[in-house]
């Protein structure tokens, strides 16, 4: 995932020309911050706790950490970076809260019936996988969260757990075998 609105695009001031104006004051200026981030946001929130509302609860939770501390923002590295550590961090403390559960049911949505065992095989497959990964432990959850389904690059994974690309390898890998003893039944 490239750091959106950094670079600048048409005329938009890049987010940490915007975060410099939130910091001093200027709450009109951090709505461009919300519209980048807030889909990516609320998604990450979503996959995190697999529920609309605790979702969008998470993510106004981060906006507002993030505008509160706008003043104590240093670019030395990508906002993108940054805005993902708030969220993390707003995940984490919700889930040391409140144990959050992970529930998964298979949709009924109309599928064409040539296909229909294909598809329901499918999305079971996938309901199996998404409730394995919410039952990870939090940093190997998160970290498959940003790198498989933001699409971050290990270095931006890195930066968002404070961590180096070779220790978000190990555990990712550790992830992995975890959610396939579990989708096999074995954990």
């Amino acid at each position: 995932m490239s750091d959106q609105g950094n670079s600048v695009t048409r005329g938009e001031p890049t987010d940490h020309q915007v975060m410099k104006l939130v910091g001093s004051g200027d709450v009109d200026a951090f709505r461009h911050i919300v519209q980048r981030y807030e889909k990516a946001a609320w998604r990450f929130a979503w996959r995190y706790v697999r529920d609309d509302e605790a979702a969008r609860d998470l993510v106004q939770e981060a906006f507002l950490r993030i505008f509160r501390s706008a003043g104590s923002y240093v670019p030395d590295k990508p906002f993108s970076s940054w805005f993902y550590r708030v969220l993390v961090n707003v995940c984490l403390d919700a889930g040391r809260k409140q144990r959050l559960g992970v529930s998964v049911e298979l949709e009924d949505e109309p599928v064409d019936p040539g296909s229909e065992a294909q598809e329901w095989e499918r999305r079971r497959a996938h309901a199996l996988l998404a409730r394995a990964v919410g039952e990870l432990p939090e940093r190997y959850r998160v970290a498959v969260l940003l790198r498989h389904y933001e699409g971050m690059s290990l270095e931006e994974v890195a930066a968002v757990l404070q961590s180096s690309p070779k220790a978000v390898e190990r555990v990712l890998a550790k992830a992995r075998e975890r959610l396939s003893s579990m989708v096999r039944g074995e954990g």
